[in-house]
């Protein structure tokens, strides 16, 4: 594990260096010296909304199977989470999330699916808006996006919640992460366990508020990028915003960096270049989405994991 982490921290650093070669640093420390503070203050601010978009989804989704928790310690939860994410390789803070549901009484099946379901509803999300970002960047009108986003959310969550079909595939899945019991405490393995967060979650009102959170929180992000583009001087519209933190997003999902680092970078430069953005604007922006979206966040999860103590059993499950 060691050794995995070091190259990717090495490729990590490589995929900044090949990148920074590529950009006029002079006028890279120029935009940054020609900020516009006070948008960029705004943009810095949109990260409060973000997060309380995803945190307020885990707790609907938490509540709707029964897992009752206040929001502060969902909230706290969550932030130690993203902390995990940020240092560890694949973004294994997630299963930070299912110890510390573990330690609220959860079973291991349920606190790893209701983890897991958080997590899903981002990557749909960032998914079929990055696919739909391609077909924009081809030139499809833009009139079209809306219908086909709404129509590939609604057949991508009818095959996630078809439970003869998630049963069979979790039947054959389940088996095979049974080295996570080391970790949660006792056997994942029992499938109608594990699905029943994904049952409880077909409820029409609690699905549709999920959902409009998870559209949500991207749009935000979207709206931090757009709004560091312009305190750079760089404007871009929020459609194009959208499509470039998606498949930046995308991108930087691929296991062979920390944190997307290098990966997340190259994305906004040669995408935003299609936009206009000059390289040393579009690699200031990234780094700034980063610390704002992701740094910040982390340092004040880590705050929350070596200040806080957990409390065990304080959640209620009916």
């Amino acid at each position: 594990m060691k050794r995995i982490t070091a190259l990717k921290i090495a490729f990590a650093v490589l995929s900044l260096f090949l990148i920074a070669r590529l950009v006029d640093i002079p006028r890279f420390f120029q935009s940054v010296a020609d900020l516009d503070v006070l948008v960029a203050v705004a943009a810095l601010l949109v990260t409060v909304p973000v997060i309380l978009f995803r945190v307020t989804r885990w707790q609907l989704i938490l509540r709707a199977s029964e897992v009752r928790l206040p929001f502060t310690e969902v909230f706290r939860i969550s932030l130690i989470g993203l902390f995990f994410s940020v240092i560890t390789p694949s973004k294994l803070g997630d299963l930070g999330k299912a110890y510390y549901l573990r330690r609220h009484g959860c079973s291991s099946g349920r606190s790893f699916s209701l983890t897991l379901l958080d997590r899903i509803f981002d990557l749909l999300v960032i998914f079929i808006i990055s696919g739909l970002g391609y077909f924009f960047l081809a030139g499809i009108s833009q009139t079209l996006l809306l219908p086909a986003f709404a129509a590939l959310f609604i057949i991508a969550l009818a095959a996630i919640f078809n439970e003869r079909v998630f049963c069979t595939l979790t039947g054959a899945v389940l088996p095979r992460l049974r080295f996570l019991n080391t970790y949660l405490g006792d056997d994942i393995g029992a499938v109608q366990e594990f699905y029943f967060p994904f049952r409880q979650l077909r409820r029409p009102h609690t699905l549709l508020a999920v959902c409009l959170l998870s559209v949500a929180s991207w749009a935000a992000t979207a709206t931090m990028a757009l709004l560091f583009l312009t305190a750079l001087g760089s404007p871009v519209s929020f459609v194009q915003a959208l499509v470039v933190v998606s498949l930046a997003g995308t991108v930087g999902l691929l296991p062979i960096t920390i944190a997307g680092l290098g990966l997340r970078e190259g994305a906004f430069v040669s995408l935003l270049a299609l936009f206009g953005v000059p390289a040393a604007a579009a690699l200031a922006a990234s780094l700034l989405y980063f610390a704002a979206g992701s740094l910040i966040p982390a340092t004040v999860g880590y705050l929350l994991y070596v200040l806080g103590k957990p409390a065990p059993q304080s959640g209620k499950l009916l």
